[in-house]
């Protein structure tokens, strides 16, 4: 199982789901992101969350979410979007070292909220 596939499984398991995220749920995990991509030496540690939390969207699909990060040489790409269909996306331009705080951030908040809400497991 790749790493990616591990942190939905993570999300997965935790029983949540995006239908039940507000814009401060989507904030703490922009936070979040954003410390472990700061304490990172990703892209010479250039690596941050792009100033706007979330980028919500509601189609015929349903709601999703969208949360972007820069760098020194890029702006706006893909950190973590929650699709309509339950799919969660996580940094897919990104190589498998460069995947690593992005995901521990993702799991970090997942542990934050279920401790939060009380939820099992």
């Amino acid at each position: 199982m790749s790493p990616r596939d591990e942190a939905r499984a993570i999300w997965k398991a935790a029983r949540l789901s995006f239908d039940h995220l507000d814009d401060a749920d989507l904030s703490a995990l922009h936070e979040t992101l954003d410390r472990h991509l700061r304490s990172s030496e990703v892209f010479e540690g250039s690596l941050r969350m792009t100033s706007i939390p979330a980028t919500w969207k509601t189609s015929k699909a349903g709601r999703s979410a969208r949360l972007l990060c820069h760098a020194h040489h890029f702006d706006g790409r893909e950190a973590v979007t929650f699709h309509a269909d339950g799919y969660v996306g996580f940094c897919g331009w990104a190589s498998e070292g460069n995947e690593a705080p992005f995901l521990s951030a993702f799991e970090e908040w997942i542990a934050d909220i279920r401790l939060e809400r009380r939820t099992c497991p």
